[in-house]
């Protein structure tokens, strides 16, 4: 693998592009004005089929960078259970960053690379298994703690509490 600005590369990807403008070069080549990919007339057709390669694959590492960051906002909710408090976190962040918490599909399948913050808040206010007795998925990951004497200051938090229709945290829906 190479590594580059934080970006791993695959020699694989690499080839396949190699490849790919080694085909163009040939069917299209005459056209264009040179017969080797090691001219430098050959730039254009690498920027291009690089370019072309990112516009597909985009939206499928945008979509698995989405899910790892969903998965995460899970992890911290199990962890913690303070489901009020990440969702006024949420608020906070989008009335800082004045972004739209709902963007329009296209804009979030080519430019969004963590899940909407309109996404973030409802699943920060309807997600809590520990209420309803289901397992966590992360549960096997962090230790937790028995309800007891030593844990019961942390279990009467307020926002360890069951949330009523008043706690949810309210956000704008524009759609």
């Amino acid at each position: 693998m190479l590594r580059r600005e934080g970006r791993q590369v695959n020699h694989k990807r690499i080839y396949r592009l190699y490849r790919a403008m080694g085909l163009a070069m040939r069917r299209w080549g005459s056209r264009w004005g040179f017969s080797d990919l090691s001219d430098v007339a050959s730039l254009p057709l690498l920027l291009l089929v690089m370019n072309v390669a990112s516009l597909v694959m985009t939206p499928a590492v945008y979509a698995f960078t989405r899910h790892v960051e969903h998965e995460a906002v899970r992890f911290g909710l199990e962890i913690t259970q303070f489901n009020h408090s990440a969702g006024t976190a949420f608020v906070k962040l989008q009335q800082d960053a004045l972004g739209n918490p709902w963007p329009g599909p296209l804009f979030k399948l080519w430019r969004e690379d963590h899940p909407p913050l309109g996404e973030r808040i409802e699943f920060s206010n309807d997600y809590h298994p520990w209420r309803d007795g289901e397992p966590l998925r992360y549960g096997d990951h962090f230790k937790q703690t028995p309800a007891g004497p030593a844990s019961q200051s942390f279990l009467e938090h307020p926002a360890a509490r069951p949330a009523a229709a008043s706690d949810r945290v309210q956000h704008r829906r524009d759609r």
